[in-house]
């Protein structure tokens, strides 16, 4: 799987998935230093590439030190061709 870059007009930058449905949406930046995430995922784990932290890419929870902060989660639901996103509750 490969999480896209994206950019929302104005805002952060944005990891997302389209397949395997269904979309999946995290912050495209690390907690710990802001550096762009990678893209390539492996068995569902996105990696810092400066200090080698991990990230779950369904859930944004830290997987590996030195991330102790989460990333923030969408929803992300398609609607006439577009995607809206709304910060997830969990």
């Amino acid at each position: 799987m490969t999480l896209m870059p994206r950019t929302i007009t104005g805002g952060e930058p944005l990891r997302w998935s389209t397949h395997p449905a269904p979309i999946y949406v995290i912050d495209g930046l690390c907690t710990d230093d802001r550096m762009q995430l990678a893209g390539e995922v492996m068995d569902c784990v996105l990696a810092c590439p400066k200090h080698k932290g991990r990230f779950g890419c369904h859930t944004g929870k830290c997987l590996k030190a030195p991330i102790c902060v989460d990333l923030a989660i969408y929803e992300a639901s398609v609607e006439d061709g577009r995607v809206f996103l709304r910060p997830s509750r969990t």
